[in-house]
């Protein structure tokens, strides 16, 4: 009973707060916040992800705040409810005792944890991969890689590298051997690089992935024949179709909204590879002494190549090239960036499958040998120069850099000419 105001009431006693279940705890359904078990400074904290951990509050000795400390993880697979109150009963001894749990923890020498293994995926992406692209000049070839691990290197991914073994490297191996033989076999080298690499830091050993002597006798050695198949060739327009080639893409470029057509045809008349034309650059070209010089670093041979323009090439730069502008052939420029990007990597190889299908850009260079070991008698070094092919030693190759460029400029005249249609044959030499 209670008097207020000369008025007898009755006073309800408080209800105790609920003690948590098991079921409250691990179950999907329990609603983000901090939940009390029953008033003994247990929390369980449940946040709006669904992750849940147990929380233990108190006020030290002699303190007026409150702290925290966490027990651990909780849920189906944490620490248990019971183990949770148990581990709070025996802290809050010590607090009755006169001990900050948390300050006892501090003050215990710390014990430093095993390392963790590394695994095979972590040591390949974050240490192998980035060193090991350094060499490539298309950042494409570094996600490709990437890309042939993460998709056909499943097994090996999470596993240590020193627990590898050879029935693992055959497990991402077998299901690709026959069918994808190009990848499987590209595969098997990336993966015997990489435990190479890891040793013996992080394994010991015989390396699982090596071919001679291991690998080999699982899959057998190949004929030279099947070794040639493997070759994967670039088909090449007939270079008797190209001029009809050269006449569509000059259509198409009177209604198109990129360069596109106009590059594709200037790969053409300088026999260039695609990434040496799609990120050229204004200050490559000299137009008074109408020549390009490509930088080593587009070149797969690292050394710059100069290539001397025809007319119509010639034609082709003075249509496009902006010189304040990073790249002479610019892609479609997407509405409110401001960024100039080159033309898409795979641009040209479009736009030559809708006028010839069956056909890739590189193939051209072949049309372009071909036309001139067939249809002219330019000395063969004229031509392999011009399709930036290594010949000779060093002082030779520095010879033949400084002489050929004028040499090389009646060949692709006649080239130029030929794809125009106006001279169905030459039989010139130089």
């Amino acid at each position: 009973m209670a008097i207020t105001d000369g008025v007898e009431t009755t006073v309800k006693p408080r209800k105790a707060a609920s003690r948590l279940t098991a079921l409250f705890v691990n179950s999907a359904k329990t609603p983000p916040g901090m939940h009390s078990d029953g008033g003994n400074g247990l929390y369980l904290a449940v946040r709006p992800s669904g992750s849940r951990s147990w929380i233990l509050k108190f006020r030290p000795p002699g303190a007026n705040k409150t702290r925290e400390m966490g027990l651990g993880s909780a849920g189906p697979n944490g620490v248990p409810l019971q183990a949770a109150r148990d581990r709070a009963a025996a802290l809050r001894a010590g607090l009755r005792a006169g001990i900050d749990p948390i300050e006892a923890k501090r003050a215990l020498p710390a014990v430093e944890a095993p390392a963790a293994k590394k695994t095979f995926g972590v040591f390949a992406l974050q240490d192998w991969l980035p060193a090991y692209a350094k060499g490539f000049k298309n950042p494409r070839s570094e996600r490709e890689v990437r890309r042939v691990l993460e998709l056909h290197a499943k097994t090996l991914f999470p596993m240590a590298l020193d627990a590898i073994t050879k029935t693992d490297v055959l497990a991402d191996l077998t299901p690709i051997w026959s069918t994808k033989p190009k990848t499987a076999r590209e595969l098997r080298a990336k993966i015997e690089t990489i435990l190479q690499a890891a040793t013996p830091d992080h394994r010991q050993g015989e390396n699982p992935a090596r071919w001679r002597g291991n690998l080999e006798a699982t899959f057998g050695r190949d004929s030279k024949a099947k070794r040639k198949l493997r070759i994967r060739k670039h088909p090449a327009v007939p270079y008797a179709e190209l001029p009809a080639v050269v006449q569509a893409l000059r259509a198409r470029h009177v209604g198109a909204d990129t360069n596109v057509n106009l590059a594709l045809e200037f790969l053409i008349l300088t026999a260039g590879r695609t990434n040496e034309i799609r990120s050229m650059a204004p200050a490559e070209v000299d137009f008074n002494k109408k020549i390009w010089v490509c930088p080593g670093s587009r070149m797969k041979s690292s050394e710059p190549h100069t290539v001397p323009l025809a007319p119509r090439a010639i034609e082709i730069l003075k249509a496009v090239l902006k010189p304040n502008h990073p790249f002479v052939f610019e892609g479609l420029q997407i509405e409110g960036e401001d960024e100039i990007k080159p033309l898409g990597h795979n641009a040209m190889a479009h736009t030559l499958k809708a006028i010839a299908p069956g056909y890739t850009p590189h193939g051209l260079r072949s049309s372009f040998r071909d036309w001139a070991g067939d249809e002219t008698e330019y000395p063969r070094e004229i031509v392999e120069h011009a399709l930036a092919h290594t010949l000779g030693d060093e002082s030779e190759k520095a010879y033949r850099r400084g002489k050929a460029v004028e040499r090389r400029r009646p060949l692709m005249e006649s080239w130029a000419d030929f794809l125009d249609g106006r001279t169905p044959s030459i039989s010139r030499t130089t």
